[in-house]
């Protein structure tokens, strides 16, 4: 499984950030436990194309968030202001350990 995170935009909409890919091929087994875990229990190949947030900013980011699992891929972008609702903002943490 491959997860591939971008960050968008912040003070200069132009800014693209990508975090270093997690390849659970790469990680130690309780790490790819972990990370599987996260994803089964956000249900992340359900969740909509884009997780808006009610916070309002021009400054704020935006997360794309790629999963390849074998055959099956989802791209999710979520809003800065969802991650931490969403419980997605564990894999921002992941990706930049």
């Amino acid at each position: 499984m491959k997860i591939a995170i971008t960050q968008l935009g912040g003070m200069d909409p132009s800014i693209v950030f990508n975090l270093p890919v997690i390849d659970t091929a790469n990680l130690a087994p309780s790490a790819t436990s972990e990370v599987q875990a996260l994803l089964a229990r956000l249900k992340f190949f359900d969740l909509p194309e884009h997780v808006v947030s009610d916070d309002l900013g021009s400054d704020l980011m935006q997360y794309r968030i790629s999963v390849t699992d074998g055959a099956r891929q989802h791209v999710v972008r979520v809003d800065q202001g969802a991650m931490a609702r969403t419980g997605l903002l564990r894999l921002i943490e992941l990706a930049s350990a």
